[in-house]
């Protein structure tokens, strides 16, 4: 009996022994990562579980707010990325632009909820579209005008480029013809080039930065209607002999004709001067600017006598053509030989 009871105490015994103590499981031990990536809107983030606390990490991630030390109870964003001890990474979503934010990592075990250390941040300021307004136009030609503006606030932006923008439709941008005057802020001057007489035109200052392009007020001018020109035409042709006899000078006919095409010109369909008698120079007035075709024709009247002892065939007439321009205000010197 004595053997029995002894037997059975080292069994206890040994049972005791080998029984395993539950080990207490600690909350985790975590970092917080710097902040990268600012924007306006987002910034990145992350943290580093070195201890798990002998109990599994079952949520870890990232808690912010716009007031010190966030917890999952307060905050004004939280990020859940996954389980598990080690490095992780996560983006901090949908921030209010220029403000300051305070964010930590958690890790969640059955201990309890863990926080790294506290990393302090500020988003960038938005930027919006720069404040241009347009100056004066002045120095209107038929062709030209001087403009201008001024950028008086960047939108926390940087302005890379300004100039003014104009078309014969309202509200031009910079895909219509437009200059490149400089960037920053402040004031500036725009020769505007390219331009047609009598037309109406729409014209607005811009300023371009990252947000995209600001515009000032429209302005609207007038180009003058050009002003009429002439040409003076000198027509260089002599009484000389042909086949061996002068032609009489009044059996000379000359014309010359203008127009605004050459088959018009060529066809005989607009002719502005004819001359029976010798060679002169005569002017055209009141002429458009623009381009015309001039030809010009000396033949010998059917009928003529030569003046000699002999007679000859009537000679071929001669023909000059070509074309010429007529500027605003200016006489066009144009020179036209018809001699064989």
């Amino acid at each position: 009996m004595t053997k029995l009871l002894s037997f059975g105490l080292i069994v206890l015994l040994i049972a005791g022994c080998s029984k395993e103590k539950e080990v207490p499981v600690e909350i985790s031990t975590i970092s917080t990562l710097s902040v990268t990536e600012i924007t306006t809107t987002r910034a990145t983030s992350g943290g580093n579980i070195t201890n798990d606390g002998g109990g599994n990490i079952i949520s870890r991630g990232l808690v912010w707010s716009t007031s010190a030390n966030p917890t999952l109870e307060q905050h004004s964003g939280l990020t859940a990325e996954g389980s598990g001890i080690g490095l992780f990474t996560s983006s901090l979503e949908n921030l209010t632009p220029d403000i300051t934010y305070y964010v930590r990592a958690y890790a969640c075990n059955s201990a309890g909820i863990s926080y790294g250390n506290e990393v302090v941040f500020t988003t960038l300021v938005a930027i919006e579209l720069p404040t241009v307004t347009t100056a004066s136009i002045t120095n209107i030609t038929q062709v030209g005008a001087t403009g201008g503006g001024e950028v008086t606030n960047d939108g926390n932006g940087t302005v890379t480029v300004r100039g003014v923008c104009w078309s014969t439709s309202v509200n031009p941008t910079i895909s219509n013809s437009k200059t490149t005057d400089g960037t920053g802020t402040g004031t500036f001057v725009s020769s505007i080039t390219g331009l047609a007489p009598n037309t109406t035109y729409h014209l607005r200052a811009y300023g371009t930065n990252d947000s995209g392009t600001g515009y000032g007020d429209l302005v609207t001018f007038n180009t003058p209607a050009p002003s009429p020109g002439s040409v003076t035409i000198t027509l260089n042709w002599d009484i000389k002999r042909y086949c061996g006899a002068n032609i009489w000078w009044p059996c000379w006919d000359v014309v010359v004709g203008l127009g605004y095409n050459q088959s018009e010109v060529d066809q005989e369909a607009y002719f502005i001067h004819k001359f029976l008698s010798e060679p002169s120079t005569f002017t055209v007035t009141n002429l458009a600017p623009g381009t015309y075709y001039y030809r010009a024709k000396k033949t010998v009247r059917q009928g003529c006598y030569l003046s000699g002892d002999h007679f000859c065939d009537i000679p071929p007439p001669v023909i000059k053509s070509g074309k010429f321009t007529i500027f605003s205000s200016v006489t066009t010197k144009l020179s036209v030989s018809l001699t064989y």
